[in-house]
């Protein structure tokens, strides 16, 4: 028989801590409770994560402080018939059975399938996360200790120069990528990295970008979806190359300038203005010619990315749209049905001599 009572506000709050945004809303509907369970009528499901400890955090050092101090939070159970199933702090379960203890304070809540995959998820992406920044502080520590020297770095750890730069990064993350770890979503070094080069160009690109990567998580290609959004914002040369054939409604020629960036922001804006004008029934060169010299060139960057990316990987077409349409870079209506259009031209062209405008346009237009 367990012994209910009220928790505590400071372990409720180191529970929503540590399992992050999801849990708050299974909690609010009638307060948290905490119950002495029995370990032996708590089953523990196979978990994504294998590794229990590392370096500078046993579990036979975990376990000799719950055995002097008790749990200092609760884990998260959910009733399964006559018994109960982990859902978050495998740690302190299996430190507690190493400790000797017969119990464990646990919150027992109704959780859904759904949830508790969420949950999980998220509680293995925090322990990652934990562990892949306590490794970054050992190669900065590491890294002072040698002078600063990247190559003897690389030579003591045995690893390459960029995977220790990016390892190294996670330590000076600006906004956007720093919640990526702050929030959960990823512990995916590269996929952190992206963002960060993406925030660098464009900010709110970045914002943008880690929303959808938070809103999707788990579900889509992650990767796909962070490279999608840097080769929006990254530098791109304005100005029609040697022997390509103009595009309808063209901007004077710019080649003699510095390099310009095409922002998120600012192709979201044309492509939603260029949108409502095919909404309405217009004509591709009537759309074209009502754009200034800006708006085409954006128009033109953001189109080029997606036909030369179509271009580029012609056996795997099918799931670059699969993927597109799930992580919304293209859809069938509104700016991600002209992004698609785009692509699909690419994808049925033999030569970039192919690309123009009104094609991109009149593939989307009833």
């Amino acid at each position: 028989m367990s012994k209910t009572k009220p928790a505590a506000a400071g372990a409720f709050a180191a529970a929503t801590a540590a399992l992050g945004a999801g849990v708050d809303a299974i909690f609010d509907q009638d307060g948290p409770l905490v119950s002495e369970l029995m370990l032996d009528m708590i089953d523990v499901s196979e978990q994504v994560r294998s590794e229990f400890e590392d370096e500078d955090n046993t579990l036979k050092e975990l376990a000799e402080s719950i055995a002097a101090h008790g749990i200092l939070q609760p884990i998260l159970v959910r009733p399964r018939g006559h018994r109960y199933q982990l859902v978050a702090g495998e740690r302190r379960y299996r430190a507690s059975r190493l400790a000797g203890k017969p119990s464990i304070p646990a919150y027992i809540r109704e959780i859904s399938d759904a949830e508790f995959e969420d949950m999980q998820f998220a509680e293995n992406i925090q322990r990652k996360n934990l562990t892949q920044l306590e490794q970054a502080r050992r190669l900065q520590r590491d890294y002072e200790a040698l002078g600063g020297n990247l190559g003897k770095l690389a030579a003591k750890h045995n690893k390459g120069k960029p995977w220790l730069s990016r390892m190294l990064g996670l330590l000076e993350l600006p906004e956007q990528a720093a919640r990526m770890i702050g929030e959960n979503i990823s512990a995916d070094v590269d996929l952190i990295n992206t963002v960060k080069q993406v925030e660098k160009a464009d900010k709110q690109a970045a914002k943008d970008l880690v929303d959808q990567l938070k809103a999707t998580r788990g579900q889509t290609d992650a990767r796909a979806t962070a490279r999608a959004a840097r080769d929006a914002v990254k530098p791109v040369k304005q100005g029609t190359s040697k022997g390509q054939t103009p595009t309808v409604a063209t901007a004077r020629s710019r080649d003699h300038e510095a390099p310009g960036v095409v922002s998120h922001a600012q192709a979201n804006r044309v492509l939603d203005k260029v949108w409502s004008q095919i909404e309405r029934g217009r004509e591709a060169e009537t759309i074209l010619a009502a754009l200034n010299a800006m708006e085409t060139e954006v128009l033109t960057a953001r189109s080029r990315a997606e036909f030369n990316r179509a271009r580029k990987q012609p056996e795997g077409l099918p799931r670059a749209i699969v993927e597109g349409l799930r992580d919304g870079t293209f859809a069938a209506s509104g700016r991600g049905a002209v992004v698609l259009g785009a692509f699909l031209l690419g994808a049925v062209s033999a030569t970039g001599r192919d690309f123009r405008l009104d094609k991109v346009l009149n593939c989307v237009r009833a």
